[in-house]
């Protein structure tokens, strides 16, 4: 797990970031969305197998569909 200091580090690493954030243009900004798509589909399996993992559910049951819903597909 990611310790609470380094999230709270990169939260406010953000923050500070939210008034360059408003200049970024559109293109820049799709870009960096289709990256994070891309991203986010090829670490799926992993990131479903860990929250299973993370709340002891068998990654082969049924009831992790619910963890593929709330974390890669959201």
């Amino acid at each position: 797990p990611t310790p609470r200091e380094q999230i709270d580090k990169i939260v406010d690493e953000l923050y500070r970031a939210k008034d360059r954030w408003v200049k970024v243009d559109v293109p820049t900004r799709l870009r960096l969305l289709h990256e994070c798509i891309e991203a986010t589909l090829k670490n799926a399996k992993n990131f479903a197998e860990a929250s299973c993992q993370n709340k002891e559910i068998d990654f082969n049951s049924s009831t992790s569909s619910e963890e593929w819903l709330a974390g890669p597909v959201c």
